[in-house]
């Protein structure tokens, strides 16, 4: 069993709302929802969703779950042992890392 070790700097601090409220869109179909959770990520401003927050971590995972698909295909390609796939997906994932964080300006 291999682990991939991301470091997602600042992650909770840099989700965009618009993204997450499209992918929560496309499986929530409640108006009073949607305002309620365009309320609580309000609280965080512009970026980000509320640290401490009961719903943080529903909304992180909601946000991160392509990546999750992302490395359970690799998985799939990689049952070969190709050590040079992994070593490869972890730096697109690092690059990816880096992309998101610059691309809503922290970086």
């Amino acid at each position: 069993m291999q682990v991939i070790d991301i470091d997602l700097k600042s992650y909770f601090d840099t989700i965009r709302h618009d993204i997450l409220l499209k992918k929560v869109g496309k499986r929530v179909n409640d108006d009073k929802v949607m305002r309620l959770l365009k309320l609580i990520l309000q609280t965080s401003g512009k970026r980000g969703v509320p640290q401490g927050g009961l719903i943080s971590p529903l909304l992180s995972n909601i946000y991160l779950n392509e990546v999750d698909r992302m490395l359970e295909k690799a998985k799939e390609v990689t049952r070969t042992g190709n050590t040079f796939i992994w070593n490869t997906l972890v730096l697109l994932m690092t690059l990816w890392s880096w992309w998101m964080v610059s691309r809503n300006g922290d970086g």
